[in-house]
């Protein structure tokens, strides 16, 4: 009896390369996430930072230019954390996809692996199954003397 090969194989390897590209992706994703938290938390603590400092330095001497500049300053400062955090949404949202697709990829890749193992076993129940015939036909030609019965007296 030939070996065993499962008839969906290739379909079962493009399935595991395409999970395996999916986390890689996935990994990418959470590594960026990673980047951009620390980068808003960055500009956050500047944020704080500079507000401390300017209420330290100019109290209530200020005039209206250092106010304009200071606004300005901020403005810019709280662009910058907005941009970010549209950022970190988007890829939060990325994340979320590639995770459904990954689980999907998942799911198709288990039930071929099932299916393959339904296969194996099947496999091997036909491998039992001609070795008993094999087996069966080997104690009957040891019963025959030259192709007849022998009587056996009980």
């Amino acid at each position: 009896m030939k070996k065993f090969s499962f008839r969906l194989a290739k379909v079962l390897e493009l399935r595991r390369k395409q999970e395996d590209s999916l986390k890689e992706t996935l990994g990418n994703i959470e590594e960026k996430i990673t980047n951009v938290c620390n980068n808003l938390d960055a500009l956050t603590r500047k944020l704080t930072r500079l507000q401390e400092r300017l209420k330290c330095l100019y109290g209530d001497r200020m005039t209206a230019d250092d106010i304009l500049l200071i606004q300005r300053a901020l403005s810019q400062l709280r662009k910058e954390i907005f941009k970010e955090q549209k950022l970190l949404d988007s890829l939060h949202r990325e994340r979320r996809e590639i995770s459904e697709e990954l689980l999907e990829a998942m799911k198709k890749r288990k039930v071929l692996e099932e299916l393959e193992d339904k296969e194996r076993i099947a496999y091997k129940e036909e491998i039992i199954k001609c070795e008993q015939k094999i087996a069966d036909e080997m104690t009957a030609k040891r019963f025959t003397s030259e192709g007849h019965v022998l009587k056996v007296k009980i």
